[in-house]
């Protein structure tokens, strides 16, 4: 994992993960909620240090403690072309453009919102050239334009997504069915539900955006392609 000061902590306004779950992170020097996220970072402990969006969905209490604690607020109309979290993204890349993005409360709530969200991620990799992750409950999505080794178990579920376009030059690998160097499709399932076969792997991207995901520890590892 990347040090803490190598990272910024997003909070959307989705729902929020286990608190254990951001334990690394609870002393990150930078954490950047959107709109409602202002509630949910509090609720995982987290020091607001940015506050982003029109906030019609944060508490006004909330909204208040933190800029007390010297959080910083840009406020937007809620007339806006913008989600909260693709104006976050932006905000990121301007203030902090070589950090990595760990991002919680993306998923959960209206299903229009969560793959909206998944569209902002692939734009702000794309954009960036950052590695971002997204943390919930049941699983780690690693947002993936070059190459990453991520640690695992025998019979983890590792599974590859294209988004907003195919994937050329895909490879994975040790893997249950190795992929060296083939095109994925957004519109095919070849890279659901594959498996670590070591105690690491690595996934390789030579063009385009795949998110990579990972079951959480705990969570169910095996299943069908």
């Amino acid at each position: 994992m990347p040090g803490e000061l190598s990272r910024v902590v997003i909070v959307a306004n989705g729902t929020a993960p286990d608190p254990a779950l951001v334990a690394d992170v609870d002393d990150a020097d930078v954490v950047v909620a959107c709109d409602g996220g202002v509630d949910a970072a509090r609720d995982l402990g987290l020091r607001i240090t940015h506050g982003i969006g029109d906030f019609d969905s944060a508490t006004p209490g909330a909204v208040a403690e933190a800029e007390h604690h010297g959080a910083e607020f840009i406020r937007f109309s809620s007339d806006k072309d913008q989600s909260d979290l693709e104006l976050a993204l932006e905000f990121v890349r301007e203030r902090y453009p070589r950090r990595a993005v760990v991002l919680v409360g993306a998923d959960g709530g209206r299903l229009d919102h969560r793959l909206a969200n998944w569209s902002v991620l692939a734009g702000h990799a794309q954009r960036s050239g950052t590695s971002t992750t997204v943390r919930t409950d049941s699983a780690t999505a690693f947002v993936v334009t070059g190459s990453i080794s991520l640690p695992c178990v025998p019979g983890d579920l590792v599974s590859l997504h294209p988004w907003g376009g195919p994937c050329g030059g895909v490879e994975i690998s040790p893997a249950r069915w190795p992929l060296d160097g083939v095109d994925l499709s957004p519109f095919e399932a070849r890279g659901l539900s594959n498996e670590c076969v070591s105690d690491s792997v690595t996934v390789t991207v030579q063009t385009g955006v795949c998110f990579v995901v990972m079951p959480t520890s705990g969570a169910t590892r095996s299943g069908h392609r």
